[in-house]
């Protein structure tokens, strides 16, 4: 049974490399048809200082290898990308980096490992005191990192003809354009409908058809380097449909960009984490659009260069729905492309799909800032906003967020969430119904009904210079932690080090900021929170001191504290009742981490203000502290004043 399978792969394997072989021909007879990148003048200046930048990055032959340089493996790192259907046909956006893979043993890999990353080490050593506050790299973390590292420090290869292979029809293309100095290249080929899967021109189907293609150097003749994949996925996004972009760092996994030390342990030494359980979310919400027969697409941006798309693309592809990516392309014949990588990957889609529907999710502490400005030039392609409050859940994060751009917008176009669980309010039926056609009749706009606002975690703030205060704030962290130097590290009294799950010195560890999720006006038979749940505690519910608290929370007008109507509350016909709860009616999850002596809880509402309140019925409205935390927060809430 084994020899005809062996029989069909070698087949299989012949076929591919007769068709890449025939791309390459065409291309060899037509050689002047493939055009070189221009080269800028910031190029220019940067050229004297390419050997510097070489050195750094450790992209030049091994002196073993300077000899044989031509001769190294080639490799091509691509990721999964999408195409837009034309008159001529299906438009195939492709990236990726063409690069000579030399070999390194072990210790020169781990060299790379500790000039790469900051303040990380091998082995701890005592005598080495200016090493206190250094990460000693595990075994686990170390093997992570070796692979990264050898393609980071691959030597570039320049001028290389791209051909392009699909296994569908068995047709090859070569892309427009060569490689740059630094093996970087981007291209568009127009495919057949032959290559394209009979569904992608069926506007009712709610799957993405994706089919594969193989990336081959046309001009390079040395062997692929078998350790690497060149292969990835095309998706053929219909015209008309809704598009989630979704920003990688910390929206969808964990990087904490505030912190220098910890992205790069995070990029480099450790696997992707997803954020929460922002995976389920996700994956809810784009089967609930499915549902209401509604294509959804989803593509990922992220700011990481294109050289370590094999570390975000498979892991992402398992957790989230599959979707095509963007990195930040290496290209310095067109800087503005490369410094601002992230507007001109979100350009690029735009004018592709001018008929589709666009829902953005970032954070408070990437350049989702240009996303509100944004708006107005793809005027209504984008529709909504949807940006997690980072200073809600972590602890050491000191970027003060500049929301002073989301102030001109509709009510309904942004939405300030805390946790994951707060998405699971968008309605499926109101999202789907963006998309002109879907639903005749309709005249559908943001992303959710902007008669009912949903509740947020913050609200647009005029205040100025918040990039000065933010860092003020983080050289009176530095100062703080400084007098900490030779005690021992990591130290809780330490902003820097408070982070989730970190394993102080006395054995302690970080615990997570805990918030339930928003219930306000769930939508009635989608969501998995359609009915309001004891989010607080098992306890008995005293009946008269929560309409006590009702009546304390509304104004004389009807109005509660928010300034909800009193019948907006019922919206969709969900009872939106919050129980109340007692200080000595706690959460079962969160009784292990609570102190038996302890008679108070302590309270932080969605503005960050903490109370605290000694043996009285309070109404929830966020996350239940220990009350050790109280001056921890305290001085949290007072240094984002």
């Amino acid at each position: 049974m084994r020899f005809p399978f062996l029989i069909a792969c070698i087949l299989a394997f012949a076929c591919i490399s007769v068709a890449a072989t025939d791309a390459c021909t065409a291309w060899e007879n037509f050689p002047a048809e493939i055009s070189k990148p221009k080269t800028s003048k910031f190029a220019l200046l940067l050229k004297p200082f390419q050997g510097v930048i070489d050195f750094m990055f450790h992209r030049f032959p091994r002196s073993a290898n300077k000899k044989n340089a031509k001769d190294l493996p080639w490799t091509i790192a691509t990721y999964p990308a999408y195409a837009n259907q034309t008159e001529d046909g299906w438009n195939v956006h492709i990236h990726g980096n063409l690069h000579n893979r030399q070999p390194f043993s072990k210790k020169e890999l781990n060299e790379l490992v500790l000039d790469s990353m900051l303040r990380v080490r091998l082995v701890e050593n005592k005598w080495k005191f200016w090493q206190r506050n250094y990460h000693t790299l595990t075994k686990a973390e170390l093997e992570h990192a070796r692979p990264l590292m050898h393609e980071i420090a691959s030597v570039p290869i320049k001028d290389g003809v791209i051909g392009v292979f699909f296994e569908a029809c068995e047709q090859s293309f070569v892309l427009p354009t060569r490689t740059n100095v630094e093996g970087s290249f981007y291209g568009a080929i127009t495919v057949p409908d032959e290559c394209v899967p009979s569904t992608a021109s069926n506007e009712t189907t709610t799957t993405i058809p994706t089919a594969r293609m193989i990336l081959a150097p046309c001009n390079v003749r040395t062997p692929r380097d078998d350790d690497v994949n060149n292969d990835a996925d095309v998706f053929f996004v219909p015209p008309k449909g809704v598009t989630i972009i979704a920003d990688i760092d910390d929206t969808l996994r964990v990087m904490d960009v505030w912190n220098v030390k910890q992205t790069l342990l995070n990029a480099f030494a450790r696997p992707l984490t997803p954020w929460r359980d922002m995976p389920e979310v996700l994956n809810d919400l784009k089967h609930r659009i499915d549902a209401e027969g509604q294509n959804v697409h989803f593509h990922y941006l992220t700011d990481a260069p294109e050289m370590i798309a094999s570390t975000y693309t498979p892991a992402l592809t398992e957790l989230y729905p599959p979707g095509s990516f963007d990195f930040r392309p290496v290209n310095f014949t067109s800087p503005r492309e490369m410094i601002n990588a992230r507007f001109w990957n979100v350009k690029r889609l735009m004018e592709s799909y001018p008929e589709r529907r666009f829902i953005a999710i970032g954070d408070t502490t990437n350049a989702m800032g240009e996303f509100p400005k944004d708006m107005a030039k793809f005027s209504p392609q984008i529709q909504c906003l949807l940006v997690r409050d980072v200073s809600a859940t972590e602890k050491s994060n000191w970027v003060i967020a500049d929301t002073s751009m989301y102030i001109g917008l509709l009510a309904n176009e942004y939405l300030f969430f805390r946790v994951p669980g707060d998405l699971y309010r968008l309605s499926a039926k109101h999202i789907a119904s963006l998309v002109p056609g879907h639903n005749p009749g309709s005249e559908t706009h943001g992303c959710f009904d902007g008669k009912h606002k949903l509740r947020q975690s913050m609200s647009p703030s005029t205040s100025t210079h918040n990039k000065a205060k933010s860092l003020l704030k983080a050289f009176w962290w530095n100062i703080k932690c400084s007098f900490l130097w030779f005690t021992h590290r990591p130290n809780p009294k330490c902003p820097w080090d408070r982070l989730a799950g970190e394993k102080y010195y006395n054995g302690d560890l970080e615990p997570e900021v805990k918030l339930e999720p928003y219930i306000d006006h769930l939508p009635v038979g989608e969501a998995k929170l359609d009915k309001p749940q004891d989010i607080d505690a098992e306890g008995d519910d005293d009946p008269e001191a929560e309409f006590d608290d009702e009546g304390d929370d509304q104004d004389e007008d009807g109005q509660d504290e928010d300034g909800h109507d009193e019948d907006s509350l019922d919206h969709h016909g969900q009872n939106r009742t919050v129980r109340d709860v007692r200080d000595q009616d706690v959460d079962e999850q969160d009784a292990d981490e609570q102190d038996v002596g302890h008679q108070s809880i302590v309270m932080q509402d969605p503005e960050h203000r903490v109370h605290v309140l000694d043996k009285e019925d309070v109404r929830h409205h966020g996350h239940i502290v220990h009350a050790d935390d109280q001056e921890d927060d305290h001085d949290r809430g007072h240094d984002e004043e």
